[in-house]
């Protein structure tokens, strides 16, 4: 059960972290 929600944390902020990314990217494509 512990390394199951340690696994979802984990993949919970990975998506984060790719949204945070890809809303960068987004961001800098339209300023340019």
């Amino acid at each position: 059960k512990a390394v199951a929600a340690v696994e979802k944390t984990l993949s919970a902020v990975e998506d984060e972290a790719l949204r945070a990314a890809l809303a960068r990217l987004g961001a800098s494509i339209k300023r340019n």
